[in-house]
């Protein structure tokens, strides 16, 4: 056996995306029917790409995004995340994220985010916290509690 592989490596399940539920917006009003694109990467360069449609009153549902990763002490995980909206035949990005940490809710801090509001038409807010770097247009209660990036 070699220090560089080991049949010690037990898979675990791994969260790539907590998922999430809010409400899409523009300029104000809710983007209904539309199209909320979420591309996530982790284990090679193409990453993979879901995609929900908003309902009449711009609401959505992103679901959790699992799967199975053998840890390796010699390697860092690292999950990309990000979320484009097409709204009108335009595509707007909502959400950029880098996490080195596998566990649910770790993009929003640590706990089930509520209230959630994205605005296509705001501009992307920085933040840095625990394991996560991110830029979003989106709000939820306690974003305000997290650190801003911006020190």
């Amino acid at each position: 056996m070699s220090f560089f592989s080991s049949n010690d490596n037990k898979k675990e399940q791994i969260v790539i995306f907590s998922g999430m539920e809010g409400q899409l917006l523009f300029n104000g009003k809710p983007a209904k029917n539309t199209e909320i694109k979420i591309w996530t990467q982790w284990k090679n360069e193409e990453g993979e790409t879901t995609t929900v449609t908003t309902d009449d009153a711009g609401n959505y549902q992103i679901p959790v995004e699992m799967d199975d990763y053998s840890s390796n002490p010699l390697a860092q995980l690292v999950v990309s995340q990000r979320i484009t909206a097409v709204y009108e035949g335009n595509e707007y990005v909502i959400w950029n994220l880098g996490k080195f940490t596998a566990n649910m809710f770790d993009e929003f801090g640590g706990s089930k985010p509520s209230a959630i509001q994205c605005e296509i038409t705001d501009d992307l807010t920085p933040y840095r916290f625990d394991s996560v770097v991110m830029e979003t247009s989106c709000v939820w209660d306690g974003i305000s509690e997290l650190k801003e990036d911006d020190e």
